[in-house]
């Protein structure tokens, strides 16, 4: 249960999210990082996000890193990188136990001194990283850019993305591309590293049982000094120029089971009265075992393994995706677009939309279940100017007619079709 919000803006580009809360064990303090999404920024941006839990100038190791932690009762400090949009942000997170149920007064204080040592005082050798550690890290990134297509699924959906947007900054891949991480040099990395702690915007955002004063006195006492003054422009979500016809890709690779993906342009933004419309549209599509694509074209049809669809935020997207054997392509493909046309036309019950409102709303109420979901729905919100009011949000969705999704729905174009297949000696086995 959330108890209450403050908010201090301490200028235009440093803020601070104070969220009270004594439902949870742990307390969590996050700085979030914004930038311009592109494949450079985010190659370096990923890169640096796992040299800083490799260690600070006071700690000057991952072992002495990691000591400090489990003295501050087993608290734990992560940092990645998230897409928005056209946008990427850094996350930088401690998370450790509320003062209530260890032996420490200060821990709160220390936790605090720890976000900004292991952020802002990475360890360095003057003009750059540690030079063992980065090419650690380079190595690892590049290898973990190229496990992607282990999780075939996740990497079919991908694929789609990158070929439906390849024009716009969200083809970009949030770990940025094997090619852009293998030319990085480190004098470069950690020379961009300093500039963007400079130039970009931040948020502090806090959750679990604190006080909202204590919070801010202690976020301006740890981090006045280093508010940006001057920050990089971030632009807005842009649509694309439409397609004139559907792009139709099939590609090979080593896999059993086909990866049918379907991305529609929704040519409605987070900030339109007819987002929550667009998202129970794509709930009433593929939300789950009650969706129309579920029952029709897996349990009815049984041409597919799996099958959902889902709304990408920032970006005016929904995507459908399905595994599928190969040989099932034109069947599969031609119901799925004729699901879509059914709920266009209004070919779905009010039982559909009450299922598919009870879905959007459970997903709401189990967002506050654990500190760290909660605290990035609420940033993601933050990022486009919404409140943060359980309440209204489920009234949002509450009150959507199907009028209104049938509005929504019909403003879905088709613009890519993507497949992938067996290769050869797939195909022949």
């Amino acid at each position: 249960m959330i108890e209450g919000i403050e908010k201090y803006e301490i200028t235009q580009n440093f803020k601070i999210r104070v969220v009270k809360s004594k439902k949870f064990k742990t307390d969590l303090i996050g700085l979030f990082l914004l930038r311009p999404l592109n494949d450079k920024e985010a190659s370096q941006l990923a890169l640096i996000s796992r040299l800083l839990t490799r260690g600070s100038m006071k700690y000057k190791s991952a072992k002495l890193f990691n000591d400090k932690l489990d003295e501050m009762y087993g608290a734990v400090f992560i940092s990645d990188v998230v897409k928005y949009g056209e946008k990427i942000t850094m996350h930088c997170k401690i998370q450790f136990p509320n003062k209530r149920l260890v032996e420490s007064e200060n821990i709160l204080q220390e936790s605090m001194k720890f976000l900004k040592e292991a952020v802002f005082n990475v360890y360095h050798d003057g003009n750059s990283f540690n030079s063992e550690f980065f090419e650690q890290e380079k190595l690892k990134l590049i290898e973990e850019i190229n496990s992607r297509v282990n999780d075939k699924i996740t990497y079919a959906v991908d694929r789609c993305i990158e070929i439906m947007c390849e024009k716009e900054a969200f083809s970009v891949y949030h770990y940025g591309s094997v090619e852009t991480v293998k030319s990085l040099e480190n004098e470069e990395v950690y020379s961009y590293f300093t500039e963007i702690l400079k130039s970009s915007p931040i948020d502090i955002l806090t959750i679990g049982d604190m006080d909202f004063d204590e919070i801010h006195k202690l976020v301006i006492k740890n981090f006045s000094d280093v508010i940006p003054a001057e920050v990089v422009e971030i632009p807005c979500q842009q649509f694309c120029e439409e397609e004139k016809e559907v792009k139709y890709v099939s590609e090979k690779m080593n896999v059993n089971q086909g990866k049918l993906t379907l991305g529609f342009r929704t040519h409605i933004r987070y900030d339109d009265p007819l987002y929550e419309p667009a998202v129970l549209f794509a709930t009433i599509l593929g939300g789950g075992g009650n969706s129309t694509l579920f029952r029709n074209i897996r349990e009815k049809e049984s041409l597919c393994y799996y099958i959902f669809s889902k709304i990408e935020k920032f970006k005016s997207v929904m995507l459908i995706a399905s595994g599928i054997e190969i040989e099932n392509y034109d069947r599969t493909l031609k119901l799925i677009v004729e699901e879509v046309d059914k709920l266009k036309r209004g070919e779905f019950t009010e039982d559909d939309i009450n299922v598919a409102k009870e879905v959007l709303v459970s997903s709401v109420k189990s967002l506050t279940d654990y500190p760290n979901s909660f605290i990035n729905y609420y940033y993601s919100r933050e990022l486009t100017g919404s409140e943060y009011n359980e309440n209204r949000i489920i009234d949002e969705v509450m009150n959507v007619t199907k009028e209104e999704i049938m509005e929504a729905g019909n403003k879905f174009i088709l613009d890519t079709v993507h497949f992938i297949k067996g290769d050869e000696l797939n195909e022949n086995q």
